[in-house]
């Protein structure tokens, strides 16, 4: 007999009898149990039978990985997932949903990261708290936006509501961003529709000192993006801050300048953004758009509308 999943059977019925419920969760001199490696090692059929027959599923490994952890590794978890649940209710055993391992991930965290959508939703439908953070203080709504799963994220804000759990839409990670940061700067005009209206601060910056605003502009030529943000903004009392200052000094109209943004560059100014702030080396958006003087229509556009605002340069 040399399958696994026999010999684990013969040992679990004929020689842990009485001490079962110790043997089953003994570790090993790196401190894992049997439950620990089956997972480890993807040995899915051996897992079920640990469960099934009492293995802890709470205990954590030297990495602070508890079962849970494990399973959010795996290629197609669901059948794990959905058999750890039902031991818990069955033994009304509660998990350790927000355990931390030592990278600061919890079984959500790494749902998302690994592109478990559906285990994502499993688990914040079962009460996983999206606002804890990594070490980076990234938090559940950072990774959402991150990785583009817009479903997710309406989900998340759906059950926080049926809840009544507060959700922490101006969290700021290790860089200070936030989600809001992240959607804007992949184009994500559903997500950040929907945070503004969940109350997201556009008026925060990054270690940097951008905004959102500066984000968009220095990433895309968006001008859809930057009319949603600032009616949306002005709608929930968050003016944009169209003059804010980031690294180095440059302003949003400056970066839009800087990289060829006509369509965005002639939506700042036709909102009152100011030419003539300068950045730290002292140049103001004329001697920006001048570098780019082989771009005929910027350069146009930038001497026009000034023209119709009567804005001096």
């Amino acid at each position: 007999m040399n399958h696994p999943k026999a010999l684990m059977k013969l040992l679990l019925k004929n020689c842990l009898g009485k001490r079962q419920s110790k043997l089953i969760d003994a570790q090993d001199k790196e401190g894992k149990t049997a439950l620990h490696l089956a997972l480890a090692h993807c040995r899915k059929k051996v897992a079920r039978l640990l469960l099934k027959s009492g293995a802890d599923p709470n205990l954590a490994n030297p990495e602070g990985s508890t079962a849970l952890h494990l399973i959010c590794k795996m290629n197609r978890p669901n059948a794990l997932l959905k058999l750890l649940f039902e031991i818990s209710d069955k033994k009304n055993q509660p998990f350790s949903l927000d355990a931390w391992d030592k990278e600061g991930k919890t079984v959500l965290h790494l749902a998302l990261e690994n592109r478990l959508k559906d285990v994502a939703e499993w688990l914040l439908r079962k009460g996983a708290d999206s606002n804890l953070a990594d070490k980076e203080r990234s938090t559940a709504l950072h990774i959402i936006c991150k990785m583009r799963f817009n479903h997710l994220a309406n989900i998340l804000f759906q059950i926080s509501d049926e809840k009544h759990r507060h959700v922490l839409v101006d969290a700021q990670d290790d860089e200070g961003n936030t989600p809001l940061h992240f959607a804007m700067c992949h184009v994500n005009r559903e997500v950040a529709r929907l945070l503004l209206r969940r109350g997201a601060n556009p008026t925060l910056a990054n270690k940097d000192g951008e905004i959102p605003l500066h984000i968009a502009c220095f990433w895309y030529n968006d001008v859809e993006s930057l009319r949603m943000l600032f009616e949306l903004s002005n709608d929930k009392y968050h003016s944009v801050q169209l003059n804010a200052k980031g690294k180095r000094g440059m302003t949003p109209l400056n970066g839009a300048l800087y990289f060829g943004y006509e369509e965005a560059a002639e939506f700042l100014l036709r909102q009152g953004a100011d030419p003539q702030l300068t950045d730290e080396l002292g140049n103001t958006a004329l001697h920006v758009m001048s570098k780019n003087s082989h771009n005929k229509d910027l350069v146009e556009m930038f001497f026009k509308v000034n023209d119709e605002l009567n804005q001096q340069l």
